[in-house]
């Protein structure tokens, strides 16, 4: 999945296709929310405060986990 860059301290970039979310934070860390409605994505993307609108939005909502690197590679 491609990965778009983002305005954000904590969060590097996000991409999002068939209803999962994928974050890369400032660590690194890519995660992935299953489930993401494509309205939840949109607002995300088009917040004023990517960071703000993720933690309320995206964390308290949908269930995260961090991808391997070896998922990562194959999601290339």
């Amino acid at each position: 999945m491609k990965l778009n860059p983002v305005k954000s301290s904590n969060i590097k970039a996000i991409g999002y296709e068939g209803g999962n979310l994928h974050v890369q934070f400032a660590s690194g860390k890519v995660y992935e929310y299953e489930g993401v409605t494509e309205k939840d994505f949109a607002d995300l993307a088009e917040a004023k405060s990517i960071g703000s609108k993720f933690a309320k939005g995206i964390r308290n909502n949908y269930k995260g986990r961090v991808l391997t690197q070896k998922e990562l590679e194959e999601n290339v």
